[in-house]
């Protein structure tokens, strides 16, 4: 069984590429360990060496991933894995980086315990969730719209105390708690420094979709149309099209 975590170039699966991993290996009472920092052969941005500290000088004299890849295939090796949200990102940039170094790592094979997936499934993260969380309490009637605003006038103020924000004003709160306002559906769009909002994902990643409406407007139906696109990707793309009609260019 392994335990690991990656720092990576960015959040895009596609395009970034790792800057280290380090793996814990247990095996009954033995104990073993793998860490590399590892040049990832692209640029790192600013964005992503605000995170974790490490930039283009200090990865410069570090080996490439594949110099080191045959140590961490060896070490992971028929080994189940247990990481954080590492189902939806790390699986699947490791699978990728053994790709580009010409091996498998194998994901089908390996049996994966996301501590995320875990948390959220033994105590979800829906009212009455947070109602037995914060308060001990359960209700009979949740998801009626006047017994929802009770609980969550119940849940609301003990979160306050549990998080010990009683000294915090109302816009601290909404700073602290509130996600990258350049940021939506998981950061999937992003919004450019233009204002535009800007794909995060697929063959247009890095465009804008002002820029692919112009380019390949049958992309953007495509995406609206396609029955397995997330609705709220959607959304935005909608809004952000009639949004543009209105702008003055």
């Amino acid at each position: 069984m392994i335990y690991y975590d990656l720092e990576t170039t960015g959040v895009n699966v596609l395009k970034d590429r790792i800057i280290e991993i380090y793996a814990l290996k247990i095996d009954g009472d033995t104990r073993s360990e793998l860490h590399h920092f590892i040049n990832p052969g692209i640029p790192i941005p600013p964005e992503a060496s605000a995170v974790h500290g490490y930039t283009d000088d200090f990865v410069r004299d570090k080996p490439l991933l594949n110099d080191v890849i045959g140590e961490i295939d060896t070490f992971f090796t028929g080994q189940d894995i247990i990481g954080y949200n590492n189902r939806n990102f790390d699986n699947l940039i490791m699978a990728l980086e053994f790709i580009r170094c010409s091996r498998d790592f194998k994901l089908d094979e390996r049996k994966i315990i996301d501590v995320f997936e875990m948390w959220k499934k033994f105590e979800p993260r829906n009212l009455g969730g947070a109602y037995k969380r914060f308060c001990n309490k359960e209700s009979e009637d949740l998801h009626c719209a006047r017994e929802d605003i009770r609980v969550l006038n119940e849940i609301y103020p003990k979160m306050i105390e549990f998080f010990q924000l009683q000294e915090k004003s109302f816009e601290e709160i909404f700073n602290m708690s509130s996600p990258d306002p350049n940021s939506y559906c998981f950061g999937k769009l992003i919004k450019n420094g233009d204002g535009f909002l800007t794909f995060n994902f697929g063959k247009y990643s890095g465009q804008s979709i002002h820029q692919v409406l112009a380019t390949d407007s049958r992309y953007i139906d495509w995406i609206i149309d396609e029955s397995n696109m997330d609705s709220a990707i959607k959304l935005y793309i909608i809004m952000e099209k009639n949004r543009l009609r209105t702008r003055a260019f």
